[in-house]
């Protein structure tokens, strides 16, 4: 009887490997390796009291714009690749690299709802400090964003994936398993309803990616637009 049992869970445990490979093996690949670059400029980074806040992050956004306008100065450009493990931020001249910000520890997501070519997000250091990054893109923000929200839904996918084989592993399943979190960051919180979010609008929310405004009350939904050269 034990045999026919563990040869059961044994079937559905490669059913469930075979599931997470087929659904998630192709939009994977893309972020594979160097992933997906992204030429922008750098406007800025400041440190933030709070790992996500709509409103704090745009405000954030404004002053580090205004910096760079008074002090004249061109922004760095960089490129920015999106992979599986990290965001990577690189000197677009040099080729040395800034920074890598760990996806599991980014927190929120914001588009400037002034310029379509602005976006941001804020990266929690091992130190306990809530960075923000504002990121002037080439092409339209939301292209680099909605990259962004798809890795964090094949992220989470994935992990879902291996709970729901590792579950079917096990004789018993406690209810601890709905507590998992992240480095220390419940799932729920990270990954809010990201699952249901396919448009970004005026709206305000509690997920990971930001609305762009929640003062304008007009929904506002992104459009394709033509490549253009970054001010």
């Amino acid at each position: 009887m034990s045999n026919t049992v563990g040869t059961t869970l044994t079937t559905k445990e490669e059913e469930a490997k075979t599931t997470t490979t087929t659904s998630n093996g192709f939009h994977a690949k893309k972020f594979e390796g160097d992933g997906l670059p992204f030429k922008a400029k750098l406007i800025g980074m400041e440190d933030l009291s709070i790992d996500r806040d709509e409103k704090i992050c745009l405000d954030s956004m404004f002053k580090l714009k205004a910096v760079v306008r008074a002090r004249g100065e061109h922004k760095q450009r960089i490129e920015l690749n999106i992979t599986m493990s990290a965001l990577k931020v690189i000197d677009d001249a040099t080729k040395a690299q800034i920074a890598i910000h760990e996806i599991e520890r980014i927190s929120f997501v914001v588009i400037d709802p002034r310029d379509t070519h602005a976006f941001g997000y804020i990266y929690n250091t091992s130190d306990d400090r809530h960075q923000f990054w504002a990121i002037r893109t080439e092409r339209a923000a939301a292209v680099a964003v909605l990259a962004l929200k798809e890795l964090f839904e094949l992220a989470f996918e994935q992990y879902k994936n291996a709970e729901k084989a590792e579950v079917l592993n096990e004789s018993t399943v406690t209810s601890s398993q709905s507590d998992v979190s992240v480095n220390g960051s419940p799932l729920k919180d990270l990954f809010g309803e990201l699952s249901t979010v396919t448009t970004i609008t005026t709206t305000t929310t509690q997920d990971l990616f930001s609305s762009p405004s929640s003062s304008n009350k007009n929904k506002q939904q992104i459009q394709t637009e033509k490549q253009v050269s970054i001010n």
